[in-house]
């Protein structure tokens, strides 16, 4: 209904609230995962039907496109989940808001084409472009319903609409992808989903925005969602800046094999920490007032991810070429020494997340604006620096950089927070200790015997036994799934 309260104070929220909170994260993995067994799935099929080429020119449009999707979403959606009370007419005021952000970034989207196509050298970017910028407006108009079920602790019918959206946008993009659509299949892909998820949001809301209320009820969201934006802005930069260049500096084709390998080593990244950054800030903000559950629950989550993450960089690392050739086709081999470099940033990636669910949990969005923006002054400097080293030097570079501030943003969050390098050290050292040594073991074995898909078979099972022999690590996996239970006082 328009104008309806959405609350999430303790009197009005009622004695359900904290297993319902705690039941999101749970739920929001399980999405993930079996988002990411579709994205897997179609990504081996479409790199099958289209060309490194195809891939690199729609990822000359896609950075723009991702650059822009940061503003209308990140910001106003954070400032909408991290108050605890969010009346009906701020309600409002977000969501207008959200919607006018949308237009103006379809449209520079859209004013953007002709640049980046003379910018890349590449006409059809400029085309390419067009269902990108309706995709930043559908994006938009969702966002905010999907905040109020949030709010409202409707994780399984978020979880089904998204799941639905993607599972009819990737049947629509295989379909053209079939009949030789080329790069436009890629195009058709996101628009598609975005269209799908807003109309199941928009269905399943029982919210309806009234009219515009007025500057002075959207007062105090600015600053949250300023902060947010700019540090994702910063975040977005320091991530994409060296796919950005590397599609001027190499081609189209460099692109599409750098593209595919940064893809397969953030794919935790974008199918399950960037999705549980609501859900995590929300949970963070009400345990800021408990040191000792602060810091549990932080470990807990932190190290079932990296226990989810460590293990795979290590596989990408030790059989870049077994992998590539299993998922993706012998066309794409040529980027195996790209992925065995990339993947490298897999063994610390949480914590590139991390430093944001907590600051913006406990309201450090100043700190944390600073902070992405020094993590993407140093990447700028190390990707300019790298250039003429090659597109494999510019890999390496990316990936420890990356490492090193990651390690970096343990003493910026624990300034700031009841965090301290204890918590960090607890949530890091087994799944890193365990997963290097399977690595290391893993690529002796691949030297040294043939069938190599028989030996990373083997190796996955050695591994479970060795997760299974050791109780914590055990007891970190099982915090994957289970994550931690954020309990009121």
């Amino acid at each position: 209904m328009a104008g309806q309260t959405n609350q999430l104070s303790p009197d009005a929220a009622g004695p359900g609230l904290d297993d319902r909170l705690a039941f999101g994260g749970p739920v929001i993995v399980a999405t993930q995962l079996t988002r990411a067994v579709i994205r897997l799935g179609s990504t081996v099929v479409m790199a099958r039907l289209l060309s490194p080429a195809d891939y690199g020119v729609f990822g000359m449009a896609a950075v723009a496109y991702g650059f822009f999707q940061v503003g209308g979403d990140a910001g106003l959606t954070a400032a909408g989940v991290q108050r605890n009370e969010l009346s009906p007419r701020t309600a409002d005021a977000l969501f207008w808001m959200q919607i006018t952000v949308g237009v103006v970034q379809a449209t520079l989207m859209a004013l953007c084409g002709p640049l980046l196509a003379g910018f890349y050298h590449e006409p059809q970017v400029a085309r390419l472009v067009l269902p990108l910028a309706a995709a930043l407006l559908l994006t938009n108009i969702g966002a905010q319903f999907r905040v109020h079920l949030l709010r409202d602790m409707h994780y399984p019918t978020v979880a089904l609409i998204e799941v639905g959206g993607l599972v009819g946008a990737t049947a629509a993009a295989l379909f053209a992808a079939l009949h030789g659509a080329g790069f436009w299949a890629l195009a058709l892909l996101v628009p598609a989903q975005e269209f799908l998820i807003a109309v199941g949001l928009v269905s399943a809301a029982r919210w309806r925005p009234g009219r515009w209320p007025g500057r002075e009820h959207a007062h105090g969201l600015v600053s949250i969602a300023a902060g947010a934006t700019a540090s994702g802005y910063a975040n977005y930069a320091t991530i994409f800046s060296d796919q950005f260049l590397v599609g001027r500096w190499f081609g189209s084709v460099a692109l599409g094999l750098y593209g595919r390998a940064g893809q397969l080593a953030t794919l935790p990244g974008s199918i399950l920490l960037g999705p549980l950054t609501g859900w995590m800030m929300h949970a963070l903000s009400r345990l800021q007032g408990n040191a000792g559950e602060f810091r549990q629950f932080y470990r807990r989550v932190v190290g079932g991810l990296l226990h989810a993450c460590c293990p795979l960089g290590a596989l990408l690392m030790a059989a870049p070429e077994t992998c590539l050739g299993l998922l993706l086709g012998e066309k794409w081999l040529p980027a195996a020494p790209l992925l065995r470099a990339l993947a490298l940033g897999l063994f610390f990636l949480p914590y590139s997340f991390a430093d944001i669910w907590v600051l913006l949990g406990i309201g450090a969005a100043r700190r944390l604006m600073v902070w992405s923006f020094v993590r993407f002054l140093v990447f700028a400097v190390a990707l300019l620096l790298s250039r003429d080293g090659g597109l494999i030097t510019v890999a390496w570079t990316m990936a420890t950089v990356g490492t090193l501030l990651n390690l970096a943003s343990w003493f910026v969050v624990g300034r700031v927070s009841p965090l301290g390098l204890p918590d960090f050290v607890d949530a890091t050292w087994r799944p890193l200790a365990l997963s290097a040594a399977w690595g290391l073991l893993l690529s002796l074995a691949l030297a040294r015997l043939d069938h190599p898909v028989a030996v990373i078979a083997a190796g996955v099972v050695i591994y479970t036994a060795a997760v299974a022999a050791w109780p914590q690590a055990r007891t970190g996996i099982f915090a994957l799934f289970e994550l931690a239970r954020p309990r009121r006082r």
